[in-house]
């Protein structure tokens, strides 16, 4: 069984509720649906993962324990995916804390927990909260993908390419295959309080957390492996000592035996934030709840 409530184009972000039990499903629906996304209902992760063959998902809210196909194989089957490879996954469950697999639950691909019962205003929290940043990251894929084609249309026209770059609207820095910064958008300098004179010439990670930089981690071969682009999550130092946390949409481009890097920047320094608070308040939420218990 599947029940959808899809309208509009393929592009607006939809909800996914992955239950057994109907009832649970409708609760979890009637909680949502002032948010204004369109919801999509399943009654198991075989049903799930058809839906995920033709659409892909801003959010999937999906119960541990179900038949044939729990929760966490279903995630797991799921990130085996590569178009919803950045789709958050929120497992909802009646499980205690302490007796949830959490290690077993991350490594599935889950983001976060919702436990029963659940608190309406926690739940759409949660979910605008996730929402929003699937959507930005949408948007950066969509950013780098045009900077890139833009990139290979104009690879004869440096001084066009060089303008396109430097005038885009988003956050956008390349860099050549040592990690050294060879350009950067004047939106990105906006984000970072630079001059381009203190940025062009240097490596990246002197722009990054100290917590951030591990030489391995940015050698540019070694990060993309097999493929051609790279979301990730990371804390640059601003001019002002600022520290802000931003999701990186990265893109591979070899060309004549050359190696560089084009990539989108977002800060999403109030969304994590706005997570820590939540799951801070449900923690509370929970601690009181077990003192009205004893």
């Amino acid at each position: 069984m599947l029940g959808t409530d899809v309208a509009g184009p393929d592009t607006a972000p939809v909800i996914l509720v992955v239950d057994d039990n109907a009832a649970k499903r409708v609760a979890l629906r009637s909680m949502l649906e002032s948010l204004g996304f369109p919801i999509v209902e399943a009654d198991g992760g075989r049903a799930a993962l058809r839906f995920l063959l033709h659409r892909t998902c801003a959010i999937i809210l999906m119960d541990v324990r179900m038949p044939t196909l729990d929760g966490y194989e279903t995630a797991r089957l799921i990130r085996q995916r590569t178009q919803t490879g950045l789709t958050p996954i929120i497992f909802v469950t009646s499980y205690a804390h302490e007796d949830l697999a959490v290690t077993a639950a991350y490594a599935t691909g889950g983001v976060d927990f919702i436990f029963a019962p659940v608190e309406p205003d926690i739940l759409r929290a949660k979910v605008s909260t996730f929402t929003e940043l699937y959507l930005k990251t949408q948007a950066l894929e969509r950013s780098i993908e045009s900077i890139t084609e833009l990139n290979r249309a104009l690879r004869e026209s440096e001084a066009r390419h060089r303008a396109s770059f430097e005038q885009s609207p988003v956050a956008m820095h390349s860099l050549d295959g040592d990690g050294i910064i060879t350009n950067v958008s004047a939106s990105w300098l906006a984000l970072f309080g630079y001059r381009r004179d203190e940025v062009v010439g240097c490596r990246l990670v002197e722009f990054m957390a100290p917590a951030d930089v591990a030489p391995a981690r940015y050698d540019l071969l070694n990060t993309f492996g097999q493929r051609e682009t790279v979301d990730d999550e990371s804390q640059f130092v601003r001019r002002d000592g600022a520290v802000i946390d931003t999701r990186v949409s990265a893109r591979l481009d070899q060309h004549d035996g050359t190696v560089a890097v084009i990539a989108a920047v977002a800060d999403i320094t109030a969304h994590k934030r706005a997570e820590a608070a939540l799951r801070e308040s449900e923690d509370r939420l929970r601690q009181a709840q077990k003192m009205e218990a004893v």
